[in-house]
This record gives C-alpha cells, sequence and structure tokens, in this order.
C-alpha cells in the first residue's frame, strides 16, 4: 500500500496501479486498499473500475470514516460529468 502511494506521489501511475492492486489481492478486506486503488484509477481515468473499488471501500470502512463516501461522491460526480 505504501509503495503505491509512494510511486503515485511520484507520477509513476502504472507502478503505482500495480502496487496498489497488489496490496488489495493481500487483505481485500481493508477500506484504504480499495479506496487509495480506486482513487488512484480515478485519477488514472478509469472510472467505472474507480467506482467500483470505491463502493467496496464504503462497504469495508467503518461508520466513522467519511473518506470512502466523499471519494465515492466526488467520483460519480465525475463520472457523470464526462
Amino acid at each position: 500500500l505504501m509503495r503505491g502511494q509512494a510511486l503515485k506521489l511520484l507520477d509513476q501511475r502504472d507502478e503505482a496501479l500495480r502496487a496498489l492492486r497488489q496490496a488489495l489481492l493481500c487483505r481485500p478486506e481493508f477500506a484504504d486498499m480499495h479506496l487509495y486503488l480506486g482513487e488512484a484509477l480515478g485519477e488514472a481515468g478509469q472510472l467505472p473500475e474507480a467506482l467500483e473499488h470505491l463502493e467496496n471501500a464504503v462497504r469495508h470502512a467503518g461508520p466513522d470514516d467519511p473518506r470512502p463516501r466523499e471519494a465515492l461522491k466526488k467520483w460519480r460526480a465525475e463520472a457523470k460529468n464526462k
């Protein structure tokens, strides 16, 4: 997960997506895995897959964690505008 985030910050998008997908395989029940992959996919213009992961993030997130819901709302609006 951290590797994927670091690669994303370094603008190494393809490598970041690979690392985030690998992290998700290791811990698919963690909301953050879906959240960070969904946001990276959204930024890469892969909105249908991004929304799928963000919906999973919402499902796996705790009730006190607003980040997945906010990200899903943001990227749904983005998808609507395209």
